[in-house]
């Protein structure tokens, strides 16, 4: 009797194993299922001034280290630590940056394992002397770790999306989007729509509010640029880093128009990224400005 009952006993564990096993795999399914679905650029704190996509970290990683331009790009923009975070990136991964009044965040999808890579490799290397602070709010965990100047940088892992940042209020507010389940998908479309090419190494949005581009056509009618946001390419050429971009415009303007397009758009590039100075080419194809800038001299 004794040995049915340990077989019994058996049995049913190794049954509740099995349904403990498959209830593990399929929370594991799930959770990726809501990763996959979950867009970036839904997430992105609100006005933004720049907003940086990495299409392709591990090539911008290289160029950060191989062009001078470019390192020093980022280093004007972008702290120490988040270029870490970028080297650590995943390949297949799409990381974004949003450049804000108060600070910069950074996003990317990312799995346990890249989460403890980038505590191992990135955090503990650039906050050596400090255990990390841990919080728990509204079902989100955050970590702080002290910095110079009497800042914290801080992040939190959430369904598969890892956000980070110098400023508590922008993760706070990217994490209340992020458990919002009516997520607004209007800025995500907008950068769908206005991405120019997803397989330049990075690419640059602008919020056409942020700088004036408007011009007189005639006595009546005054010609804006009317998207919400401006998109460019980021590339390397030759030794020299470029930006790409097409603007609509209506074809009723003149060549003194077009360039003066091409220099606000020069400068205003310049203005947000202080350390490249561009020399900018231009030619009007049907009803788009196409517009290169590339930096003066080989890095």
């Amino acid at each position: 009797m004794k040995r049915y009952v340990r077989e019994i006993f058996t049995a049913l564990f190794l049954i509740l194993a099995l349904i403990a096993g498959i209830l593990y795999f399929y929370q594991r399914i799930q959770a990726g299922k809501r990763t996959e679905l979950i867009n970036l650029h839904t997430l992105i704190a609100s006005q933004p001034e720049m907003i940086i996509r990495l299409n392709r970290p591990q090539v911008v990683a290289s160029l950060i280290l191989t062009h001078k331009d470019v390192k020093s790009l980022f280093h004007s923009v972008v702290p120490g630590v988040f270029l870490s975070l970028i080297e650590q990136s995943p390949s297949s991964s799409t990381p974004l940056l949003s450049v804000h009044p108060q600070g910069i965040l950074f996003y990317t999808k990312a799995e346990d394992k890249d989460v403890k890579r980038f505590e191992k490799e990135v955090f503990k290397r650039h906050f050596p002397a400090y255990h990390p602070t841990v919080e728990k709010k509204d079902d989100i965990t955050y970590a702080f770790y002290p910095d110079t100047a009497n800042r914290f940088f801080g992040y939190y892992h959430h369904e598969g999306v890892l956000v980070a940042g110098y400023n508590l209020k922008l993760l706070e507010e990217v994490a209340v989007r992020q458990q919002d389940i009516l997520r607004d998908s209007t800025l995500s479309l907008q950068m769908e729509r206005y991405s120019s090419d997803k397989q330049a190494p990075m690419n640059l949005f602008f919020p056409v509010s942020t700088f004036d581009l408007h011009f007189a056509l005639n006595d009546s009618v005054t010609w804006h640029a009317g998207k919400e946001w401006f998109a460019t390419d980021i590339f390397s050429s030759e030794g020299k880093i470029c930006c790409y971009a097409r603007l609509e415009m209506p074809q009723a303007l003149d060549s003194l128009h077009l360039s003066l397009a091409a220099d606000t758009l020069s400068r205003q590039i310049e203005r947000l990224l202080p350390d490249l100075e561009m020399e900018s080419q231009w030619f009007q194809e049907d009803n788009l400005l196409n517009y290169t800038g590339c930096t003066s001299n080989p890095s």
